[in-house]
Formats: C-alpha cells, structure tokens, sequence
C-alpha cells in the first residue's frame, strides 16, 4: 500500500449548538426551554436543535414543531436569529 501524506482530521461535536449559540446571543433565554425550528407563528416545521433544557421536557431534535407545542405546554417559541442560519451554509 502507497503512503499517503500525513494529515490531521479534527471534528469538534458541540452539544446542542444552535441553541448555545442563540443563547450566548439573548440571555434572556438562559434559563428557558429553546429550541431551533422554523417559524414559531407558523409553528410548523422540524425541530433543528434543542437546549438540554427542553430535552429534559421530553423535546427531541429532529421531532415536528407542532408536536412538540402540543406536548410541552410550557415551550416558549423565539425565532431564530439570523446570524444562526448564515453560520449553517
């Protein structure tokens, strides 16, 4: 077998990303039940991310918004910041 250049692969896996990130950005959502999703007045859409306080609710990423509403009565719905959604592409 040939040798190969040597390289480093460096992969950082950041729990619940999304949802630290808005709230570094808004603090005022440090000690809330935030998830990641589409629009909240729609509320429609997949759940992207989840703080480990709303997983802690039974909140899953990945699990429709609307359903996640219905279960959860006491999720408060934030739109995301802008500056999420341009990291992401």
């Amino acid at each position: 077998m040939k040798e190969r250049g040597s390289r480093t692969i460096f992969l950082a896996d950041c729990q619940s990303f999304y949802t630290s990130v808005e709230k570094t950005d808004n603090p005022a959502y440090q000690h809330k039940s935030l998830v990641v999703a589409g629009d909240p007045a729609l509320r429609s859409g997949v759940i992207l991310a989840t703080c480990p306080l709303a997983k802690k609710h039974g909140i899953s990423t990945a699990e429709r918004l609307g359903e996640a509403v219905k279960n959860v009565l006491t999720l408060s719905l934030y739109a995301c910041a802008c500056s999420i959604i341009s990291m992401s592409h």
